[in-house]
């Protein structure tokens, strides 16, 4: 082994999805991995992605979807929507009758990417999991995104993960210690994902496959601030990224902050790249302009109203986005709550 392979590839702020810092590692190079394992398709996305999100280009579909298709969890973390926010709304997940139906209106569009999971456990549902992700790739869709908690990624998930090619797992870990994680994410489950994280890796490498590409993500709380340079010793020569974002304190009302304290803050979060490259649905087949509003407002419309190409260039989406060209973002209640994430509130 290289003493590259010891040490990032990148260790950078990856950028900000609006007050949402995320400091990502990578340890090895993913985009060289892509490149090979995807073709031309990879480069094509990525530049698009690049344009919509920093020239704020808007395309005539999003680039990139995320599901909800489990609608369920089978743990309690502390910072969740699902904890936290009283208008959380539970839901059984996307049935297969829309699913199909969100995929076949993508293949006719410059859409590219999916991440199954928002505020669900999708390996609950790990056989429509895999059918979707099927779907997904025939319709064209070729970066295919499974989030999950890793609980249930048991050996067979692994191989089917391995074996379909599924581009990429993102398993959210949040603790360097069976302790932290139990107070974190309510039950103890630390040790036995840490097997599994690590029959995952023995599979990929017997296979001699290097998708689908690992990273874990750390959500920085004050439970587990101290554990972020031993997380990331723990995963240095594992994983080929490992990603710490800033709590999105869903509890929060911005409306009960002291407006002097933050306007000259968000003179410099004001902004956001999101809504010019994806949309969220939730299992009630509600869309948003991005995954961090999980909440009434705002919801584009319904895919079981409407069509995905007529809620993404709606005069509602275009305002949105307009708002985040001129700055103005923090007049909207779930924008400002994100924004206020970046400095800690």
């Amino acid at each position: 082994m290289t003493d590259n392979e010891h040490k990032p590839v990148l260790s950078r702020v990856l950028e900000k999805n609006a007050g949402q810092t995320l400091h990502s590692h990578f340890f090895t190079n993913v985009d060289e991995i892509f490149t090979r394992e995807i073709g031309p398709k990879w480069t094509a996305y990525r530049t698009l992605w690049k344009r919509a999100g920093i020239d704020h280009f808007i395309p005539s579909f999003p680039i990139h979807l995320d599901l909800e298709i489990a609608g369920r969890c089978n743990l309690k973390c502390r910072m969740c929507n699902r904890q936290l926010n009283p208008g959380y709304r539970p839901n059984s997940g996307l049935p297969m009758e829309l699913i199909r139906r969100i995929f076949d209106e993508a293949s006719w569009y410059e859409c590219y990417s999916v991440l199954f999971g928002m505020d669900d456990e999708t390996l609950i549902e790990k056989e429509k999991f895999f059918t979707a992700a099927g779907i997904a790739k025939e319709a064209g869709l070729f970066d295919i995104w499974l989030s999950t908690n890793g609980v249930l990624l048991d050996e067979d998930t692994s191989h089917k993960a391995i074996d379909r090619r599924i581009t990429r797992i993102v398993i959210s870990l949040d603790a360097a210690t069976a302790k932290t994680y139990r107070r974190i994410r309510g039950l103890d489950r630390y040790e036995a994902v840490l097997d599994n994280i690590q029959d995952f890796l023995r599979l990929r490498a017997a296979a001699g496959s290097k998708l689908p590409v690992l990273r874990l993500s750390f959500v920085v709380l004050p439970d587990n601030a101290a554990e972020q340079e031993n997380f990331l010793d723990l995963w240095r020569d594992k994983a080929d990224a490992v990603i710490f974002q800033s709590c999105i304190d869903v509890s929060v009302d911005p409306d009960a902050l002291d407006p002097a304290g933050t306007e000259s803050f968000f003179k410099d979060h004001n902004s956001c790249p999101q809504p010019f490259r994806r949309i969220a649905i939730d299992g009630n087949g509600n869309v948003y302009p991005c995954c961090t509003i999980m909440d009434d407002k705002p919801v584009l419309g319904n895919i079981r109203d409407s069509a995905i190409h007529e809620l993404w260039n709606s005069r509602f989406m275009r305002r949105i986005q307009q708002m985040s060209l001129k700055g103005t973002l923090p007049f909207m209640k779930n924008c400002r709550r994100c924004l206020l994430s970046a400095r800690g509130t």
